[in-house]
C-alpha cells in the first residue's frame, strides 16, 4: 500500500491493484477508447456504472465540469437561455452554463429540497430552460417537490453530483432523480482517477 498527501483525500492510497490496472490498459488496450472494435476498460466502467445507480445511459467524459456541458447540451441549452443553478457550489456549474453562452442565474439553497420553492417558481415564471441542484459533500435532496414545479413548467432538472456519488435519498441515486445527473472522478472526490467523470441519464433523446 503507498500513501500519498494526507490532503487529496480522493486518492490516499493505492495498491498494486490500481497499478496493475494501469499496466494492463497500457499493455493490452489503446489508450483512446474508441481506436479499436473491442470494449475499452472505459466501456467496461460505464456499464458497471450503470448498474450501479440502475439507469440505462452512462457515458464517461474527461472531468465533472465537462460532464455538465455535455448534460446541458443533451437537454438542448443554447446561447443565451436562462438556467437557473444553486448559488451554493463550486464555479464549474456555472462556468459549465457560460461555456454554452447561457445565463446562470443563482438561486437561494433549501436544505431539505435543494433549493428555495418560493424563490425557484418566481424564476421559472420569468422562463429558463434547465435548472441544475448541486449535491456538495455527499448531500443528496429530496428533489420530488422540485420536480413537480418543473414538470408544471416544463424544465429539465440537471444533477451536479460531482460530490455526491454513491448517495442514496428513498432508495435513488444523487444523479438518477432528474433528467440527467454528473459525476466526478477527480482528486478529491469519492472514487478517483486523478481527473474523469460520468454522465448518466434514462432519457434516450439527452
Amino acid at each position: 500500500m503507498s500513501y500519498i498527501n494526507p490532503n487529496e483525500y480522493g486518492s490516499l492510497y493505492f495498491d498494486s491493484k490500481e497499478e496493475n490496472a494501469i499496466l494492463n490498459v497500457f499493455k493490452n488496450e489503446k489508450i483512446f477508447r474508441y481506436a479499436s472494435d473491442k470494449a475499452s476498460t472505459t466501456d467496461k466502467f460505464e456499464e458497471m456504472l450503470k448498474k450501479k445507480v440502475n439507469c440505462k445511459y452512462a457515458l464517461g467524459v474527461t472531468n465533472g465540469t465537462s460532464g455538465l456541458i455535455t448534460a446541458l447540451t443533451g437537454c438542448d441549452i443554447k446561447a443565451g437561455d436562462r438556467v437557473l443553478v444553486s448559488s451554493y457550489t463550486f464555479l464549474a456549474t456555472a462556468l459549465a452554463v457560460k461555456c454554452l453562452e447561457a445565463v446562470p442565474i443563482p438561486l437561494n439553497i433549501d436544505l431539505q429540497n435543494g433549493f428555495d420553492l418560493q424563490d425557484l417558481e418566481e424564476e421559472l415564471k420569468k422562463g429558463c430552460k434547465a435548472v441544475i441542484v448541486v449535491q456538495l459533500q455527499g448531500r443528496c435532496f429530496e428533489l420530488s417537490k422540485v420536480k413537480c414545479l418543473l414538470e408544471k413548467y416544463n424544465v429539465k432538472l440537471i444533477e451536479d453530483s460531482c460530490q455526491a456519488f454513491g448517495a442514496k435519498i428513498n432508495d435513488k441515486y444523487a444523479g438518477t432523480i432528474g433528467d440527467v445527473g454528473v459525476y466526478s472522478f477527480q482528486q478529491f472526490k469519492q472514487i478517483s482517477c486523478g481527473e474523469g467523470g460520468a454522465i448518466v441519464t434514462n432519457n434516450k433523446t439527452i
